[in-house]
């Protein structure tokens, strides 16, 4: 049902287990599918769907979670690349921890997500110094990115409502052509309707990205 799809921006509650196996590729970017769809086609670190703007998953990054720079070994291992916005992608660049006295980013196949950081109505609530570090440094609560969130969200909601709406006129007017009190032009209503509902959970998938 369209009116149960959640925010793309919640975090997850457990490990990811990668699905797919890849067969073995001599250029990191040519993983780029792969990840698309082993990450849902959301950034890992802000959760943003690929799917907002025409054609956006083509500025999506192969991200390499230990950096290519530094683990040259790592460059085209499966388990080292991640899917990420250009934004996030960029502001994380090569950075890495020299010891564990400091922060690191968290990702979702090594850590819990919603142990460092938790989406709560437009704002990344961090729960943890790792959590903040990346908060901080992706720059995931400037104003106007946590203003998006808060619209974004708000268009999902009024969606599922839409949709629910035209179901039940659809439902409202089947009942009554069982009982032979609609137009003759019941058949071209309900297909009216029905490009309505499509038109909707389209735009849904869309907004949550889903359309995989």
């Amino acid at each position: 049902m369209a009116s149960k799809r959640k925010s793309p921006f919640r975090y997850p509650k457990s490990r990811h287990i990668r699905r797919l196996n890849p067969r073995q590729y001599i250029r990191y970017k040519s993983y780029k599918k792969h990840l698309r769809r082993e990450f849902e086609q959301k950034c890992i670190y802000c959760r943003k769907p690929d799917t907002v703007h025409p054609n956006d998953f083509k500025t999506y990054a192969v991200e390499h979670y230990w950096p290519k720079r530094h683990f040259i070994q790592k460059e085209c291992d499966y388990s080292n690349l991640y899917y990420s916005c250009p934004n996030c992608n960029s502001l994380k660049g090569e950075y890495w921890p020299v010891d564990d006295n400091e922060p690191y980013f968290p990702n979702p196949c090594d850590h819990i997500m919603i142990d460092h950081v938790r989406f709560a109505e437009g704002i990344v609530d961090t729960q943890s110094v790792h959590g903040e570090f990346m908060t901080e440094a992706l720059q995931l609560n400037e104003c106007q990115v946590v203003e998006w969130r808060k619209s974004h969200n708000w268009t999902i909601r009024a969606l599922q409502t839409e949709v629910v709406e035209l179901q039940q006129v659809k439902k409202r007017i089947g009942n009554k052509a069982s009982l032979g009190s609609v137009s003759t032009n019941i058949s071209t209503d309900l297909a009216k309707i029905d490009r309505q509902i499509t038109e909707h959970i389209a735009a849904l998938d869309r907004a949550c990205g889903t359309t995989l």
